[in-house]
């Protein structure tokens, strides 16, 4: 078979390769995320390709080689075609043209009789070495071999039924021997197995006991150090407590708009303070509020020279969330945080008394 050429042609915007399997055509892709790129579509399919290459260079190249491929695989089919028509012609022309496999007994299969030094054709077989059907001995000759061929062939298929069968129950011993082996290898790894786990697990709980023995000692330090330490640091908040109620003035003479006073800041935490306070542990120390509204504030943390509180805001109009509100901002809102009616500016609950965050929680 001479070797196919690779001719390239070209129509409109893309190029195309025609083999005696397939045909590709190569034009750039108009797929969103493959823009400038190369795609390779086969046998007109032009809405999936089968292959996207960066450049034109490359399509081509596996087109190319894709061609070499099927050129090759048509090549061997028509080999083995080719093969295949060899081997029938052989056996036909091996067949005898009578019909039968053995030779004439007139002439000894030679095809000739001999008669005063000369020859001449066989009048049984007409000169081809094989008998004729007419006559009524081939007849009874070609029937002899028939049965006899048949007898051979039960034979053979007998033969090979009980081969067949004696292999098949000898493989069936050999799995059931196998079987057995793996069954008792497997029982006794498993067997040695579950030995070696219970020694393990003998092992674990062993040093699992001396382990809570050791914790159950640490538990037991760190319960009296925590008491102890509660014991100091409720002191000291008492005494926080006790100093702001000392400092702190009577009601009436109080000024409710200012929202930080003087009084107050040495006794706020200063910013990141109680950081290691969980959020309902945390002391609320003053209330700041809309009065025409439904915000407000409880403070928790205070730096005075930034002006900068930490506190949980709360309202109805926004989900209440722990953050850091600017006093400054607070006080320049002279008219409330109500859009509907004119307010008032912001005030601080002059009543209020510190207390945790998570009473706050209980009384909302």
């Amino acid at each position: 078979m001479a070797e196919q050429k690779v001719e390239w042609t070209r129509e409109g915007i893309a190029y195309v390769l025609q083999t005696d399997a397939h045909i590709y055509h190569v034009r750039k892709s108009r797929e969103k995320g493959e823009i400038g790129m190369w795609a390779v579509y086969q046998d007109h399919n032009m809405l999936n390709h089968v292959a996207i290459l960066d450049t034109l260079k490359e399509a081509k190249q596996v087109v190319e080689n894709w061609f070499a491929r099927d050129a090759q695989k048509l090549a061997s089919e028509q080999a083995e075609a080719e093969q295949a028509e060899a081997i029938d012609t052989d056996q036909e022309q091996s067949e005898d043209p009578t019909g039968y496999m053995f030779p004439c007994l007139y002439c000894d299969g030679t095809g000739t009789v001999y008669s005063g030094g000369y020859t001449k054709p066989c009048p049984e077989c007409d000169g081809f070495g094989f008998p004729i059907e007419s006559d009524p001995v081939t007849k009874m000759v070609i029937e002899a071999v028939s049965e006899h061929d048949k007898a051979v062939e039960q034979l053979k298929t007998e033969n090979a039924r009980m081969k067949e069968q004696t292999e098949a129950q000898a493989e069936t011993i050999r799995n059931l021997r196998r079987e057995w082996a793996n069954s008792t290898s497997y029982w006794m790894s498993e067997k040695t197995r579950l030995l070696k786990d219970q020694e393990r697990d003998s092992a674990a709980l062993v040093a699992a006991a001396k382990i809570i023995e050791t914790l159950k000692v640490e538990v037991a330090e760190l319960k009296a150090n925590a008491d102890k330490t509660s014991d100091v640091e409720l002191e000291a908040v008492q005494a926080k407590l006790d100093a702001y109620k000392a400092d702190k003035p009577d009601a009436l003479d109080d000024n409710a708009n200012d929202l930080i006073p003087e009084w107050m800041v040495k006794h706020l935490p200063d910013l990141y303070e109680t950081e290691e306070v969980k959020g309902e542990d945390k002391i609320i120390w003053c209330k700041l509020f809309d009065p025409t509204g439904s915000r407000t504030w409880y403070v928790a943390e205070y730096r005075h020279s930034e002006r900068l509180v930490f506190c949980y805001a709360d309202g109805a109009d926004f989900y209440g969330e722990w953050g850091y509100t600017s006093i400054e901002e607070l006080e320049a809102c002279k008219q409330g945080f109500s859009k509907s009616i004119k307010g008032l500016p912001i005030e601080r609950d002059l009543y209020w008394s510190p207390t945790t965050f998570s009473e706050i929680k209980e009384l909302k």
